[in-house]
């Protein structure tokens, strides 16, 4: 997908990533990557951003995306 943008980052010490996805044009939709240590995980790519924590469980992915306001991803957060 030409125009949705992934960017991944591993913990140095854990094996846990933190994954945004956004629609750098077009709709808000769910993009496949391939992500090395991890596998092959869906994300959302949405015009405002999502942020996700993912963890490799029982040799899977398992993801859960943190923010509810890509745009803003912390203000529900205390």
């Amino acid at each position: 997908d030409a125009d949705a943008r992934v960017l991944a980052r591993r913990h140095r010490e854990r094996g846990e990533w933190l994954i945004t996805a956004w629609a750098a044009g077009g709709p808000d939709r769910q993009v496949s990557v391939t992500i090395p240590g991890l596998g092959a995980v869906k994300v959302e790519a949405r015009a405002c951003g999502s942020v996700y924590r993912a963890v490799a469980k029982d040799g899977q992915p398992s993801l859960t995306r943190v923010d509810e306001n890509g745009v803003l991803p912390t203000i529900d957060r205390e």
